[in-house]
């Protein structure tokens, strides 16, 4: 697959949470660029030696917070205007304004429904996606 296509780093500590976020990416036919990381401090270690178009980022994670992922994000001069979309089951207005003034660009609320996750999860690939180079044949759907 041609180094053109977006490359997408999921941070997820819950398997369904996980199986759920990469099926919708497979559904957009970008699988094969995706990297995945169970903990912030894989996280970084992930970040710290690949590029990524696009990071889904869980609010809650063993090791490192997901918090505290994104402030590394937002100081690190290679990493700092890609797009990290947190998701998490708060929809508490504390929970999602922290995660915007340390730089969010968007806050996905996990639904219960697998249906709206997908929908939730390529909905913001095809938003934060759009416009990245694809070989012919090759498309987000």
């Amino acid at each position: 697959m041609p180094d053109s296509l977006p490359r997408i780093v999921v941070v997820e500590d819950t398997v369904v949470d996980e199986e759920l976020t990469i099926k919708a990416i497979t559904e957009i036919g970008l699988e094969r660029r995706t990297a995945v990381a169970r903990d912030g401090e894989q996280a970084l270690e992930i970040l710290m030696n690949n590029p990524a178009d696009l990071i889904f980022l869980d609010v809650r994670l063993p090791k490192l917070s997901g918090l505290g992922v994104l402030d590394w994000i937002r100081h690190n001069e290679r990493l700092r205007h890609v797009p990290v979309v947190l998701m998490s089951n708060s929809e508490h207005s504390e929970d999602i304004s922290a995660a915007y003034e340390r730089g969010a660009s968007g806050y996905i609320f996990k639904p219960i429904d697998p249906d709206s996750y997908i929908s939730s999860i390529k909905s913001a690939c095809l938003y934060w996606l759009r416009g990245r180079e694809l070989t012919v044949g090759d498309s987000i759907r």
